[in-house]
Protein backbone atom coordinates (compact mmCIF):
# COMPACT_ATOMS: atom_id res chain seq x y z
CA UNK A 1 0.00 0.00 0.00
CA UNK A 2 1.09 3.53 -0.63
CA UNK A 3 0.43 5.78 2.39
CA UNK A 4 -2.15 3.21 3.57
CA UNK A 5 -4.42 4.41 0.75
CA UNK A 6 -3.42 3.30 -2.76
CA UNK A 7 -3.00 -0.46 -3.35
CA UNK A 8 -0.45 -1.98 -5.71
CA UNK A 9 -1.95 -2.76 -9.11
CA UNK A 10 -2.30 -6.57 -9.06
CA UNK A 11 -2.51 -6.68 -12.87
CA UNK A 12 0.86 -4.94 -13.30
CA UNK A 13 4.03 -6.98 -13.48
CA UNK A 14 6.30 -7.03 -10.44
CA UNK A 15 9.89 -8.19 -10.42
CA UNK A 16 12.96 -8.40 -8.23
CA UNK A 17 16.09 -6.85 -9.70
CA UNK A 18 18.85 -4.35 -8.99
CA UNK A 19 17.10 -1.23 -10.31
CA UNK A 20 19.41 1.28 -8.60
CA UNK A 21 22.64 -0.64 -9.36
CA UNK A 22 23.75 -0.91 -5.72
CA UNK A 23 24.12 -4.75 -5.77
CA UNK A 24 21.13 -5.08 -3.41
CA UNK A 25 17.98 -6.71 -4.80
CA UNK A 26 14.98 -4.37 -5.19
CA UNK A 27 11.31 -5.26 -5.57
CA UNK A 28 9.61 -3.26 -8.34
CA UNK A 29 5.86 -2.77 -7.98
CA UNK A 30 3.45 -0.54 -9.88
CA UNK A 31 0.31 1.34 -9.00
CA UNK A 32 -2.73 2.23 -11.05
CA UNK A 33 -1.68 5.56 -12.58
CA UNK A 34 -5.12 7.18 -12.30
CA UNK A 35 -5.51 6.23 -8.62
CA UNK A 36 -2.00 7.39 -7.78
CA UNK A 37 -2.36 10.76 -9.52
CA UNK A 38 -5.74 11.35 -7.89
CA UNK A 39 -4.29 10.59 -4.46
CA UNK A 40 -1.27 12.85 -4.96
CA UNK A 41 -3.30 15.78 -6.29
CA UNK A 42 -5.68 15.59 -3.32
CA UNK A 43 -2.70 16.24 -1.02
CA UNK A 44 -2.01 19.70 -2.48
CA UNK A 45 -3.76 23.02 -2.10
CA UNK A 46 -0.74 24.82 -3.57
CA UNK A 47 0.62 24.48 -7.10
CA UNK A 48 3.73 22.55 -6.10
CA UNK A 49 5.56 21.09 -3.14
CA UNK A 50 6.94 17.87 -1.70
CA UNK A 51 5.14 14.76 -0.52
CA UNK A 52 6.40 11.81 1.52
CA UNK A 53 5.34 8.49 0.05
CA UNK A 54 5.46 5.46 2.34
CA UNK A 55 5.25 2.02 0.74
CA UNK A 56 4.38 -0.93 2.97
CA UNK A 57 3.62 -4.53 2.16
CA UNK A 58 4.51 -8.17 2.32
CA UNK A 59 5.31 -10.84 -0.23
CA UNK A 60 2.48 -13.08 -1.41
CA UNK A 61 3.70 -15.95 0.74
CA UNK A 62 3.71 -13.66 3.81
CA UNK A 63 7.35 -14.37 4.64
CA UNK A 64 8.83 -10.89 4.23
CA UNK A 65 7.30 -7.59 5.30
CA UNK A 66 8.83 -4.41 3.92
CA UNK A 67 8.58 -0.66 4.15
CA UNK A 68 10.19 2.15 2.21
CA UNK A 69 9.79 5.91 2.07
CA UNK A 70 10.62 8.53 -0.52
CA UNK A 71 10.07 12.27 -0.79
CA UNK A 72 8.83 13.43 -4.19
CA UNK A 73 8.48 16.91 -5.67
CA UNK A 74 5.10 17.53 -7.29
CA UNK A 75 3.71 20.25 -9.52
CA UNK A 76 0.03 20.41 -10.40
CA UNK A 77 0.85 22.81 -13.24
CA UNK A 78 0.49 20.98 -16.54
CA UNK A 79 3.72 21.23 -18.50
CA UNK A 80 5.92 21.90 -15.45
CA UNK A 81 8.15 18.87 -15.94
CA UNK A 82 10.92 19.97 -13.57
CA UNK A 83 8.41 21.09 -10.88
CA UNK A 84 9.81 24.62 -10.49
CA UNK A 85 6.45 26.40 -10.76
CA UNK A 86 6.82 27.69 -14.32
CA UNK A 87 6.45 26.13 -17.77
CA UNK A 88 9.44 27.30 -19.78
CA UNK A 89 12.13 26.16 -22.20
CA UNK A 90 13.72 23.92 -19.54
CA UNK A 91 10.51 21.88 -19.39
CA UNK A 92 10.27 21.63 -23.17
CA UNK A 93 13.88 20.39 -23.37
CA UNK A 94 13.06 17.68 -20.81
CA UNK A 95 9.96 16.71 -22.79
CA UNK A 96 11.94 16.49 -26.04
CA UNK A 97 14.69 14.45 -24.35
CA UNK A 98 12.13 11.84 -23.30
CA UNK A 99 10.25 11.86 -26.63
CA UNK A 100 9.24 8.42 -27.92
CA UNK A 101 10.27 6.69 -24.68
CA UNK A 102 8.22 4.21 -22.70
CA UNK A 103 8.05 3.34 -19.03
CA UNK A 104 11.28 1.69 -17.79
CA UNK A 105 13.32 2.86 -20.79
CA UNK A 106 16.41 5.01 -20.11
CA UNK A 107 14.95 8.33 -21.36
CA UNK A 108 11.53 7.84 -19.72
CA UNK A 109 10.31 10.82 -17.68
CA UNK A 110 6.91 10.28 -16.07
CA UNK A 111 6.64 14.05 -15.48
CA UNK A 112 6.48 14.57 -19.26
CA UNK A 113 3.57 12.18 -19.73
CA UNK A 114 0.57 14.55 -19.79
CA UNK A 115 -1.77 13.06 -22.37
CA UNK A 116 -3.11 9.67 -23.40
CA UNK A 117 -1.85 7.19 -24.31
CA UNK A 118 -0.03 7.26 -20.96
CA UNK A 119 2.47 4.48 -21.67
CA UNK A 120 4.56 6.56 -24.11
CA UNK A 121 5.89 10.13 -24.42
CA UNK A 122 4.58 11.26 -27.79
CA UNK A 123 3.52 14.32 -29.79
CA UNK A 124 0.37 14.75 -27.66
CA UNK A 125 2.54 15.20 -24.56
CA UNK A 126 4.78 17.75 -26.31
CA UNK A 127 1.82 19.73 -27.66
CA UNK A 128 0.24 19.74 -24.20
CA UNK A 129 3.42 21.13 -22.63
CA UNK A 130 3.79 23.78 -25.36
CA UNK A 131 0.13 24.82 -24.91
CA UNK A 132 0.93 25.70 -21.28
CA UNK A 133 4.19 27.52 -22.06
CA UNK A 134 4.63 30.63 -19.91
CA UNK A 135 2.15 29.58 -17.22
CA UNK A 136 3.25 29.92 -13.60
CA UNK A 137 1.95 28.99 -10.19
Amino acid sequence: MLNDTVPVDPAAPSAVGDYDNDTIADLMVKFNRTELISYILLQFTECNGTLALNLTGKLNDGTICFEGIDIITVSTLVGDINCDGVVNILDLVKACTSYNSRDEEPNWNANANFAPPYEKIDIFDLVTAVAHYGETC
